[in-house]
């Protein structure tokens, strides 16, 4: 498995897998949860991979030993790898009509209707919070991987939006100050669920519940807001 992966690398591609962070150093599992989580190598020295990726909240690279590395990873009973290879022709462009529609579907809870497929049983948008905070209060109980993907896509909406404001100079910080709180309040609420699943204790799924039920009210506000300030960016194209 090692050696694969340094062939992998040696060939210019990255080396995307699965393994259990309970064995990962400067993970949020690390010997306390069994947490089945991808990873994405890098790059390798003579005892560590380098693996890029989003570690305690934020984008990182970590070192991790060839042994943490083959424990982690035969933890799992199944497992599965990707190889992907870097375009060095590739040309970004950022496409501020997809973060529109995305803020549009996620208020509404509907997919944009550029999609084929039908979706109508699915849950989306901000109605997964809403869904998400009854089966909490219902249950007692919560899969920890359903918070932090809710927060992983909290921070990339916060990279987004501070990306969009750098790029056209807006001065007004009030959004980005709603917007860093939302994260804020996600990163408590997470906390808050690890707590819950330790103790059971009724009064944590009820304050989850509520402070889950705050950020929709906060993101009803703050969307439309967003959303209005980018479409004045693209009428004035």
């Amino acid at each position: 498995m090692i050696n694969l992966v340094k062939n992998s690398i040696d060939d210019e591609k990255y080396f995307i897998g699965w393994w259990d962070e309970f064995y990962i150093p400067e993970t949020q599992f690390y010997h306390s949860f069994n947490f089945s989580h991808d990873y994405c190598i890098i790059g390798y020295d003579d005892c560590c991979f380098y693996c890029a990726g989003y570690y305690s909240g934020y984008p990182k690279v970590i070192t991790v030993t060839y042994n943490d590395f083959f424990e982690a990873n035969e933890a799992l009973t199944i497992n599965h790898a990707l190889l992907w290879k870097r375009n060095p022709n590739y040309i970004f462009n950022f496409d501020l009509n997809l973060v529109i529609r995305g803020l549009e579907s996620y208020i509404t809870g509907k997919v944009p209707n550029t999609e084929k497929r039908d979706y109508s049983s699915h849950v989306f948008g901000k109605n997964v919070l809403l869904k998400l905070s009854e089966m909490i209060e219902k249950n007692n109980c919560v899969d920890i991987r359903f918070i932090h993907t809710i927060k992983q896509q909290k921070l990339l909406m916060k990279m987004r939006v501070e990306y969009i404001y750098n790029l056209y100079n807006f001065s007004d910080s009030n959004e980005l100050e709603v917007i860093n709180s939302i994260y804020q309040q996600i990163q408590h609420i997470f906390n808050l669920c690890l707590k819950l699943n330790l103790t059971g204790e009724s009064y944590i799924s009820s304050k989850i519940s509520r402070k889950l039920n705050d950020i929709v009210a906060s993101e009803e506000k703050i969307y439309p807001v967003l959303e209005c300030k980018f479409k004045h960016i693209l009428d004035n194209k």
